[in-house]
This record gives structure tokens, C-alpha cells and sequence, in this order.
């Protein structure tokens, strides 16, 4: 059962630093962007040859070939058609991934988005790729429910309950990436999918900041590194303005509007 100290995806990281990963996973329950966002950074970071914390480093080789999304160990798999469907053909294909070598020497990672879309043939061919995968592979599915998949299916995979909101799991690796050398375009292309979401976060977090450092202050603990208060409550404050512009149903450009709140963000 997963611990409610850890978010969906910290769960997964923290398997694989107990070298406890295991070979297949099943993530259900949950907003379908977010477990595919999930996913992708969870193979991500496996295939990074020197992740960070909660990230990968975002500019090894292997980084850029993941953004560029032409990286030999990684496969995503999506339905077909008006029906979505994710065929035998796909399977097959799937197979013949995992029986090579890792181009690349560290793990092979497949994504299966809405696996619930897997026909009954493709189903079936699948469970074959899930009893001998070989090693240092991951395989992902996700589906908005487990028990739309066959048993047999989640018998052979480790289930991943994806009920916290989209930022919060998210948030880690965010946090983790605002340094002085952070890429705010780049975070921004990540993070721009709901822009409400966003806002609420980065000002949960910096209120959280302001209330730590009052705190601090009170207690003269000259060791801790506190925040600008007067720069801190100015980001609040445009948070405020951003949110009723948001309401306002104003049109914005959800990038640049995320890339000026995670620039105003870093600068505190």
C-alpha cells in the first residue's frame, strides 16, 4: 500500500533506491495527463546518467535524446483510431523491443497509455512481454481503473494509485529544479497544462516559505538561509492578480504565462 509520506511518483523513485523496482506497473486511478506525465518522468530519470533527486539532469546525451523524444531505450505505446484501440501489431512491436540489447546501457522503459485499450488479442500477446521481460526493464501501463485490465494482466504488475492532485506530485521535482541555473521556458512547457494548478501551487508553497522564515526570524537562527519577506509577499500579491485575470477568462498564453510566474518565483 502506498505510504502517505510519498506522492505516486516519489513512491516509485524511492523503489528504485531500494532496488525494489519492479519489472512492470500498473498507474490507475488518476487524471490521464498526470500519469502519462508521471511515466515519462519516471522513464526519464531512469535512462538519465545523472539524475538528481527527484529529476533527471535534463543535459546528458541521453537527456536529449529523451526531449527529443528519439531515445532508443524508451517506447510509448498509444491506441489507433476513432476507438483508440491498441492493437496486436503494437505488441509485437513491444516484443521486439524488449528482446534487445539497451542501446544505451541502463534501463529499457515502455509506456502503455490507457492500457485499457488493449484489444483482447493484444491483451493476451502482452502478458507474454510481462513474464519475461528481461532485465533493467520497466514497463508502465496506466488506466483510469485497474479492473478495466485483464487479471492476469494486474496479477503480474505492482499497482500504483494515482489519487493526489496533478502539482503535487509534480511539486518535488519542481521545487527541486528552481535553482539559479533552472530553465524557466523549459519548466514552463512541463508545467503549463493547468495553469490554476500552477498558481496555486508556487503560492502554497511560497506562503509556506514566508511562514518559515517568520518563524526563523523570531527565533534568530542565523544559520538558516531566510527569504526576501518583501519580495515573497509581492509574488503573493501577483499570484492574486494572475488568479482574477485566470477567473476573468482573459486570453493568455498558458507558456509564457507559466514561464513569468516560475521566473517571478525564482527571484524571491
Amino acid at each position: 500500500m502506498l505510504s502517505p509520506l510519498f506522492s505516486p511518483f516519489e513512491y516509485c523513485l524511492e523503489l528504485h533506491r531500494k532496488n525494489r523496482l519492479p519489472h512492470a506497473m500498473i498507474f490507475s486511478g488518476g487524471e490521464n495527463i498526470l500519469m502519462e506525465k508521471a511515466g515519462v518522468s519516471l522513464a526519464n530519470f531512469l535512462l538519465c546518467e545523472k539524475p538528481k533527486t527527484h529529476t533527471s539532469c535534463g543535459i546528458c546525451h541521453n537527456c536529449q535524446l529523451f526531449q527529443a523524444e528519439s531515445h532508443p531505450d524508451f517506447l510509448k505505446l498509444v491506441g489507433e483510431g476513432k476507438s483508440h484501440t491498441i492493437k496486436i501489431d503494437a505488441i509485437r512491436d513491444l516484443t521486439e523491443f524488449l528482446h534487445q540489447t539497451a542501446s544505451m546501457g541502463k534501463y529499457r522503459v515502455v509506456l502503455v497509455l490507457n492500457a485499457q485499450d488493449l484489444n483482447t488479442a493484444g491483451s493476451n500477446a502482452f502478458l507474454k512481454s510481462l513474464e519475461e521481460p528481461g532485465e533493467n526493464t520497466l514497463i508502465i501501463l496506466t488506466a483510469s481503473d485497474e479492473h478495466l485490465l485483464l487479471p492476469t494482466l494486474r496479477s503480474r504488475s505492482q499497482i500504483i494509485h494515482f489519487e493526489t492532485p496533478v502539482f503535487e506530485i509534480a511539486l518535488p521535482a519542481l521545487v527541486q529544479e528552481l535553482k539559479p541555473e533552472f530553465n524557466p521556458l523549459v519548466l514552463a512547457q512541463n508545467f503549463h497544462t493547468d495553469p490554476l494548478a500552477l498558481l496555486e501551487t508556487l503560492q502554497s508553497v511560497m506562503q509556506e516559505k514566508i511562514k518559515e522564515t517568520l518563524g526563523l526570524t523570531i527565533k534568530t537562527n542565523p544559520s538558516v538561509d531566510l527569504i526576501d519577506l518583501e519580495k515573497a509577499l509581492d509574488f503573493c500579491e501577483l499570484c492574486l492578480a494572475r488568479k482574477k485575470n485566470l477567473i476573468s477568462k482573459i486570453p493568455l498564453n498558458p507558456v509564457l504565462f507559466a514561464e513569468d510566474l516560475l521566473i517571478a518565483f525564482s527571484q524571491v
